[in-house]
């Protein structure tokens, strides 16, 4: 009693495997829906070259990583000068503003003469000393030895009171010199970092200093950046360049870095992750704000005159990408075809269509009455 059964499970097998099998000529399956007498009505595509692209809009957050204030230490002088305006580019320990330093100036300048003064007569005396030694020598060949040796003596002494006058007045205006430097460092402001200027303050004609009181802002360039999270961070080299729209309306341009190059604080690398991407403003920029937002477009696959079909013309049997057209007598047909890039909206054919073909690309048609 069970053959009969057997032989049917058999039959039922090896048509569903039939089913999925696609056939490698050009025998195209057709679709049996129409009955005779009507006609469905197709919406055609035509399969035409065009460039695809797709596109991740990657969101970035400005990230100031450090931001001084810059002051004078003295109070109650005149300002002299300031080098710099709002949006310069500033390097490491250059003279940014001073106050009055007339004074200081000059005394800075003497004692370091005076020094330098010093220091060429100590080198002066050893030549001195041997000179006079040789002349001595000579001497004291008509000389009682014991008035050789006092005078030998004597020498040695005398060389040594003014070689310690000269040291001695050496430590003593090398300690005032440094006061004296200390005292112009209060006077003056040097950029503490590369950076830009972001804020500058105007004085009054008559106005005087005020210890403390704040005269600039600088913001460090080098380790300032825009921080975002991408599934494709890892299609970015270093020197890659983006265009960023920030929220303000202010279109940066900016290039790619690694994060371990910056030197970040331990608090912001807690936000580097696997999938963040971090770029540096190409130029200095002084309008953008500490967590401003902005994004960019990311084009992380495109493909350039390309044959290529609307998406919904695409279809599926099998594993096996299809197309769909009608043929002679109007009946919904198939053809296998091999696709690439797609964005959503098109898809590009690699083979199996020829450009211009048309293809359906309502599958789902409507019977209309013939």
């Amino acid at each position: 009693m069970r053959k009969p059964y057997l032989f049917l499970l058999s039959l039922l097998l090896a048509a569903s495997l039939s089913a999925c099998l696609i056939p490698e000529e050009e025998e195209f399956r057709t679709v049996p829906v129409v009955p005779e007498g009507e006609e469905a009505t197709y919406i055609m595509a035509s399969c035409t070259r065009r460039d695809i692209v797709n596109s991740d809009s990657v969101n970035v957050t400005y990230v100031s990583t450090k931001t001084t204030t810059l002051v004078f230490e003295e109070n109650d002088l005149m300002y002299d000068a300031f080098f710099v305006t709002a949006g310069d580019a500033v390097q490491e320990g250059q003279l940014l503003a001073k106050l009055d330093t007339e004074t200081i100036d000059d005394e800075i300048a003497r004692l370091e003469q005076e020094i330098e003064a010093c220091e060429t007569a100590v080198r002066r005396l050893d030549e001195e000393k041997e000179i006079r030694e040789k002349r001595q020598d000579i001497l004291g060949t008509s000389m009682d030895y014991a008035d050789y040796l006092k005078a030998k003596e004597d020498l040695e002494k005398e060389i040594a009171r003014t070689r310690l006058r000269y040291t001695d007045t050496i430590e003593i205006d090398t300690v005032k010199l440094s006061e004296a430097r200390e005292k112009l460092a209060k006077r003056e402001i040097e950029a503490p970092f590369n950076g830009v200027i972001t804020y500058i303050y105007s004085p009054n004609p008559d106005e005087r200093s005020e210890a403390g009181k704040k005269m600039m802002t600088i913001v460090d360039t080098e380790n300032s950046m825009f921080r975002g999270d991408t599934d494709y961070y890892n299609i970015f080299s270093p020197g890659d360049t983006v265009t960023i729209q920030m929220s303000s309306g202010t279109e940066v341009e900016a290039h790619f870095v690694l994060p371990e190059t910056l030197d970040l604080s331990e608090t912001e690398k807690k936000y580097i992750k696997e999938k963040t991407v971090c770029f540096q403003a190409s130029e200095p920029n002084f309008e953008l704000a500490s967590g401003e937002k902005g994004s960019f477009t990311l084009d992380f696959e495109h493909a350039e005159n390309v044959l290529s079909v609307p998406s919904g013309a695409v279809g599926e049997i099998c594993g096996q990408k299809v197309v769909y057209y009608p043929d002679e007598h109007g009946i919904m047909t198939y053809k296998p075809v091999v696709t690439g890039v797609s964005n959503g909206r098109f898809t590009e054919i690699v083979s199996g269509l020829s450009e211009d073909e048309e293809v359906i690309i309502n599958r789902n048609a409507t019977i209309l009455d013939g």
